[in-house]
C-alpha cells in the first residue's frame, strides 16, 4: 500500500508539474508574442517618425525663399589686400520686377553694405562683393517690390576667400613615473589646392622646459596628393608647454598652445 501511495503521489506531482510547465510555456509564448508586437509597433513608430521628419524637411526646403547659395573666388596670381567673391543663388519665387540686393557686413559691424544683384535668367541671381581675407563677414539677401522680403543672416564661409589653417591631425607622447612629459610628436596638415600666399610658409614649435629654458623646433614638410603634412618630434625631459607658431605665405601668423590642452583651435576632426 505504501508503495502504491508513493507512486500515486509521484504521479500526481509529475502531472501537476507538467501542467504548470505547459501553463508557463503558454504564458512565455504569449509574452513573446506581446514583445514582438511591441517591437513591431516601435519599428512602425520609428518608420513613421522618419517619414514625418523627411516630409518636414522636404516642406522646409520647398518653402525656402532662397535656394542653395554658391560662393566662388578666382584667386589672383599675387596676394592682394582684398578679393572679389561672387555669390550665386536662385529663388523659389520672387515678385516680377522686384529689385534684389545682397547685404554684407564685417562681423561686429552694425551697418550693412548693399550691392545690386544681377539677374541672369528667371529666378537665378548673382552678386560680387569685395572682402578682406583677414576679416569675417555675414550676409543677407533682400528683395524690394510691392513687399520687401529678406533671407536669414548667414556667415560667409571664411575658407572660400582666406587661407585654410594648418589642421591638428594627431599627436603622441610619453611620460615618466612623475607624469612629466619626456617626448612629444605631432602631425598637422593643410589642403594644398591653394595659392602659394595662402599656404604655410613656416611652422615651428616653441617648447618651454620645466627649468624655464625655451627652445624652437622647426616642423618638417612632406607633400602628398591633396595635403601638405607638417610634423615634428621632440625628445627631451621635463617638457612644460608647447606652442605652435605658424606663418603663411602672405605674412599672416597664427599661434596657439598645443600642449597641455591648449588654445590652438584648428582641429582636423
Amino acid at each position: 500500500m505504501k508503495v502504491k501511495r508513493l507512486l500515486y503521489t509521484l504521479g500526481f506531482i509529475v502531472s501537476v508539474s507538467l501542467v504548470l510547465i505547459i501553463i508557463q510555456m503558454s504564458q512565455l509564448h504569449s509574452l513573446k508574442n506581446e514583445i514582438e508586437n511591441v517591437h513591431h509597433q516601435v519599428m512602425g513608430t520609428d518608420s513613421t517618425m522618419s517619414q514625418l521628419f523627411s516630409e518636414v524637411h522636404s516642406l522646409q526646403v520647398a518653402n525656402q525663399w532662397v535656394g542653395h547659395i554658391d560662393v566662388s573666388l578666382s584667386y589672383p596670381e599675387e596676394y592682394e589686400a582684398s578679393f572679389n567673391v561672387t555669390l550665386t543663388w536662385s529663388f523659389n519665387e520672387i515678385e516680377t520686377d522686384a529689385s534684389v540686393f545682397l547685404l554684407t557686413r564685417k562681423l561686429g559691424d552694425t551697418e550693412w553694405n548693399t550691392v545690386d544683384a544681377i539677374n541672369h535668367e528667371g529666378l537665378h541671381y548673382e552678386a560680387t562683393i569685395e572682402v578682406d581675407p583677414n576679416e569675417e563677414y555675414e550676409y543677407q539677401i533682400m528683395s524690394k517690390g510691392d513687399v520687401a522680403r529678406s533671407s536669414s543672416i548667414e556667415y560667409l564661409p571664411l575658407d572660400a576667400y582666406s587661407h585654410q589653417s594648418l589642421l591638428f591631425e594627431s599627436s603622441a607622447y610619453t611620460q615618466d613615473s612623475n607624469d612629466t612629459l619626456t617626448s612629444y610628436e605631432a602631425t598637422f596638415s593643410q589642403p594644398n589646392n591653394q595659392p602659394t600666399y595662402f599656404k604655410v610658409k613656416e611652422a615651428k614649435a616653441i617648447v618651454e622646459l620645466g627649468d624655464g629654458e625655451v627652445i624652437e623646433v622647426p616642423l618638417e614638410k612632406q607633400q602628398y596628393d591633396h595635403y601638405d603634412h607638417w610634423s615634428f618630434q621632440l625628445d627631451d625631459t621635463n617638457i612644460y608647454e608647447i606652442t605652435l607658431d605658424v606663418t603663411y605665405g602672405n605674412g599672416t601668423k597664427e599661434s596657439g598652445i598645443i600642449y597641455p590642452e591648449g588654445d590652438y583651435d584648428h582641429s582636423f576632426y
